[in-house]
């Protein structure tokens, strides 16, 4: 697993120390997406003229995307949910 990518598994297990439903989060898949998500951001704001402020902005906005979305797919807190 590359470095980046161990970083944020990490940082997504660290958010979910203690947290009842995020329980069984799919940590490499979560990992994963946001690893993409900060690379094109990156990527698009180095080729713009965006201030280091919007970068951080919109890494925060887009962060909280993946993981609004994970709670949605993967049923974060929803206790029947099975798969």
């Amino acid at each position: 697993m590359p470095t980046f990518q161990r970083l944020v598994a990490a940082l997504v297990v660290a958010a979910s120390v203690g947290n009842a439903s995020a329980q069984g989060i799919p940590v490499i898949d979560v990992a994963n997406l946001l690893q993409a998500v900060t690379m094109d951001t990156l990527q698009r704001w180095a080729a713009g003229s965006e201030s280091g402020a919007e970068l951080g902005r919109r890494l925060q906005r887009r962060t909280q995307l993946v993981l609004s979305g994970a709670t949605v797919v993967y049923g974060w807190g929803a206790a029947d949910r099975t798969n």
